[in-house]
């Protein structure tokens, strides 16, 4: 657990941390499960050890395999073995990580939010959830785990703010818009009840069996309901996410205050949403100026 505790990372993140710790497991065909090796079977472990592992499993050294291993593995667990004084030299430091490669994310137009919106058939119990689920997403930039975790009493809607506990369980209290506010009142008034089928839930969103609705519910959502909207893009709840600080941007807002809602630590993270803002409006520009071309 020593990785969660000085990380800060607990509930869903921990077991996305399980898994991909499992990933890497699977380089070391012949050991027992990662958690009940000692130290001195990791210490015995090179980085040449590692590639060869990597060759034999013919897994693809990608980026999501270079963030697994080198960012929760090697960095990190090295450096708590120091930290903790059980090893006298960190054998990472002296090693060059591989860095992740730059691309520009995903995002939606303002006119392909409207079409994603529009698609729940609010007339029924699971499309006024999804409706409201949606608005609040693209209102609030909140990423998948926090909408998972939104809690009733983290609503204030008389003030028009609402509350998350973004990584390292940093709190954030972020503005929600009045037409979220209502697609979340109508849901709560009609929609909530039949969900919780006489049950109870400190949790906002529910879903079709009264408990608390899950990170691959909303993914699997959101991707039914692009492809209903003839989004022709490859989206995720973490689209909205995106979404939601660029359209911010291209609308004048401040980059310090996105930081803030976006629950940044490092103004470098928020940054690249002003290429993607900056990317569209080149596009619009070379799509509607005379003189473009």
């Amino acid at each position: 657990m020593f990785y969660w505790i000085i990380r800060g990372i607990y509930g869903r993140n921990e077991a996305c941390w399980r898994t991909r710790l499992k990933v890497i497991n699977k380089i070391y065909r012949n050991s027992e499960p990662i958690f009940k090796k000692k130290i001195s079977f990791w210490l015995k472990l090179t980085v040449l050890q590692f590639w060869i592992g990597l060759t034999i499993c013919k897994i693809p050294v990608n980026q999501i395999i270079q963030l697994y291993i080198w960012s929760v593995l090697y960095e990190n667990f090295f450096a708590y073995l120091s930290d903790d004084q059980q090893i006298q030299i960190d054998p990472m430091l002296k090693v060059t990580t591989p860095k992740k490669n730059s691309h520009l994310p995903q995002v939606l137009t303002a006119t392909e939010i409207e079409a994603v919106l529009a698609v729940p058939d609010i007339s029924t119990t699971l499309g006024l959830r999804n409706r409201a689920l949606l608005e609040t997403m693209y209102a609030t930039g909140f990423r998948v785990s926090e909408i998972c975790n939104l809690k009733l009493a983290d609503l204030h809607d008389e003030l028009g703010l609402i509350t998350t506990i973004g990584k390292g369980q940093k709190q954030r209290i972020v503005p929600i818009g009045e037409m979220s506010l209502l697609y979340i009142s109508k849901y709560f008034k009609e929609s909530r009840p039949i969900l919780l089928k006489d049950k109870e839930s400190p949790y906002l969103f529910l879903n079709d069996h009264g408990h608390r609705i899950s990170r691959q519910g909303i993914f699997k959502l959101v991707k039914e309901i692009a492809i209903k909207a003839g989004i022709d893009k490859d989206i995720s709840p973490h689209t909205l996410r995106h979404s939601f600080a660029t359209n911010l941007l291209e609308n004048g807002a401040d980059l310090r205050i996105v930081q803030e809602l976006l629950g940044h630590s490092d103004i470098s993270t928020t940054q690249i949403y002003t290429h993607v803002s900056q990317k569209h409006i080149r596009e619009q520009y070379n799509r509607f100026h005379p003189r473009a071309k």
